[in-house]
Protein backbone atom coordinates (compact mmCIF):
# COMPACT_ATOMS: atom_id res chain seq x y z
CA UNK A 1 0.00 0.00 0.00
CA UNK A 2 1.20 3.39 -0.90
CA UNK A 3 1.78 6.04 1.33
CA UNK A 4 -1.07 8.40 -0.16
CA UNK A 5 -3.34 5.14 -0.11
CA UNK A 6 -2.96 4.42 3.49
CA UNK A 7 -3.68 8.42 4.30
CA UNK A 8 -6.77 8.18 2.17
CA UNK A 9 -7.90 4.84 4.23
CA UNK A 10 -6.95 6.64 7.70
CA UNK A 11 -8.63 10.55 6.77
CA UNK A 12 -11.46 11.51 8.54
CA UNK A 13 -14.41 12.63 6.53
CA UNK A 14 -16.26 15.95 7.31
CA UNK A 15 -19.16 15.95 9.49
CA UNK A 16 -18.74 12.80 11.88
CA UNK A 17 -19.17 10.44 8.59
CA UNK A 18 -16.87 7.20 8.77
CA UNK A 19 -14.40 6.50 6.38
CA UNK A 20 -16.60 3.88 4.55
CA UNK A 21 -19.36 6.47 3.89
CA UNK A 22 -21.17 6.08 0.49
CA UNK A 23 -23.62 8.21 -0.75
CA UNK A 24 -27.48 7.16 -1.43
CA UNK A 25 -30.27 9.00 -1.92
CA UNK A 26 -33.82 7.36 -1.77
CA UNK A 27 -37.73 8.10 -1.67
CA UNK A 28 -40.72 6.25 -0.10
CA UNK A 29 -42.27 3.68 -3.31
CA UNK A 30 -45.42 3.89 -1.49
CA UNK A 31 -47.57 7.02 -0.97
CA UNK A 32 -47.57 8.53 2.47
CA UNK A 33 -51.69 8.64 3.06
CA UNK A 34 -51.74 8.58 6.45
CA UNK A 35 -50.63 7.65 10.00
CA UNK A 36 -49.25 4.28 9.27
CA UNK A 37 -45.11 4.51 8.24
CA UNK A 38 -43.77 4.17 5.11
CA UNK A 39 -40.11 2.59 4.46
CA UNK A 40 -37.87 5.37 2.63
CA UNK A 41 -34.59 3.36 3.23
CA UNK A 42 -34.40 -0.08 4.78
CA UNK A 43 -31.45 -0.32 7.45
CA UNK A 44 -28.60 -2.45 6.35
CA UNK A 45 -27.11 -4.87 9.41
CA UNK A 46 -24.48 -3.28 10.85
CA UNK A 47 -24.63 0.00 8.72
CA UNK A 48 -25.78 3.71 10.20
CA UNK A 49 -27.53 5.56 7.66
CA UNK A 50 -26.61 9.91 8.03
CA UNK A 51 -29.45 11.57 6.60
CA UNK A 52 -28.09 14.93 5.13
CA UNK A 53 -31.00 16.50 3.46
CA UNK A 54 -35.00 15.63 2.62
CA UNK A 55 -37.32 16.95 0.42
CA UNK A 56 -40.83 16.02 0.98
CA UNK A 57 -44.26 16.65 -1.64
CA UNK A 58 -47.89 15.92 -1.67
CA UNK A 59 -49.35 14.58 -5.15
CA UNK A 60 -52.96 15.45 -3.91
CA UNK A 61 -52.80 19.37 -3.79
CA UNK A 62 -56.39 19.86 -2.34
CA UNK A 63 -55.63 17.86 0.82
CA UNK A 64 -52.97 18.58 3.80
CA UNK A 65 -50.37 16.70 5.32
CA UNK A 66 -47.76 17.23 7.79
CA UNK A 67 -45.10 14.35 7.63
CA UNK A 68 -42.11 12.90 9.93
CA UNK A 69 -39.12 11.12 9.84
CA UNK A 70 -38.98 8.14 12.15
CA UNK A 71 -36.45 5.02 12.72
CA UNK A 72 -38.26 2.63 14.67
CA UNK A 73 -40.42 3.91 16.94
CA UNK A 74 -38.16 6.85 16.99
CA UNK A 75 -39.74 10.34 16.10
CA UNK A 76 -37.66 12.67 13.81
CA UNK A 77 -38.31 15.87 12.01
CA UNK A 78 -41.61 17.22 11.13
CA UNK A 79 -41.43 18.46 7.11
CA UNK A 80 -44.44 19.89 5.05
CA UNK A 81 -44.44 18.98 2.10
CA UNK A 82 -44.87 21.25 -1.14
CA UNK A 83 -47.88 20.38 -3.59
CA UNK A 84 -46.50 19.07 -7.19
CA UNK A 85 -48.52 20.89 -8.94
CA UNK A 86 -48.49 24.28 -7.17
CA UNK A 87 -49.01 26.93 -9.46
CA UNK A 88 -46.20 29.05 -8.34
CA UNK A 89 -43.68 26.88 -9.11
CA UNK A 90 -42.69 26.19 -5.37
CA UNK A 91 -40.79 23.04 -5.80
CA UNK A 92 -40.46 22.21 -1.94
CA UNK A 93 -38.30 23.38 0.90
CA UNK A 94 -35.11 21.31 0.85
CA UNK A 95 -34.51 20.52 4.69
CA UNK A 96 -30.44 20.28 5.03
CA UNK A 97 -29.18 18.69 8.50
CA UNK A 98 -25.80 19.61 9.29
CA UNK A 99 -24.40 17.54 11.52
CA UNK A 100 -26.35 14.48 9.66
CA UNK A 101 -28.92 12.94 11.37
CA UNK A 102 -27.83 9.23 12.42
CA UNK A 103 -30.11 6.56 11.81
CA UNK A 104 -29.12 3.40 14.01
CA UNK A 105 -27.66 0.44 12.30
CA UNK A 106 -29.60 -1.78 10.74
CA UNK A 107 -33.26 0.37 11.31
CA UNK A 108 -35.56 1.30 8.68
CA UNK A 109 -35.86 5.41 7.65
CA UNK A 110 -39.34 5.93 7.45
CA UNK A 111 -41.99 8.75 6.69
CA UNK A 112 -44.92 8.96 8.43
CA UNK A 113 -48.10 11.08 8.10
CA UNK A 114 -49.42 13.26 11.12
CA UNK A 115 -52.51 13.71 10.31
CA UNK A 116 -54.89 10.61 9.33
CA UNK A 117 -56.01 9.95 5.70
CA UNK A 118 -54.83 12.79 3.99
CA UNK A 119 -52.25 13.86 1.32
CA UNK A 120 -50.40 11.37 -1.15
CA UNK A 121 -47.03 12.01 -0.13
CA UNK A 122 -43.71 11.42 -1.27
CA UNK A 123 -40.11 11.73 0.86
CA UNK A 124 -37.00 12.35 -0.89
CA UNK A 125 -33.40 11.90 1.54
CA UNK A 126 -29.52 12.17 0.66
CA UNK A 127 -27.22 10.76 2.77
CA UNK A 128 -24.51 8.42 3.38
CA UNK A 129 -24.20 4.85 4.64
CA UNK A 130 -20.99 3.27 7.03
CA UNK A 131 -20.32 2.06 9.92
Amino acid sequence: MSSSDEARNNALLPKGLPNDAEAFWAANPTEITTTTKQTIKAGTTGKRLFITQAQAFNKTTTEDQILRLRHGTTDGPILHPADIADAHGDHGKMYNFDPPLVIPAGVDLDGIGVIANVGDCVVFVNGYIGT
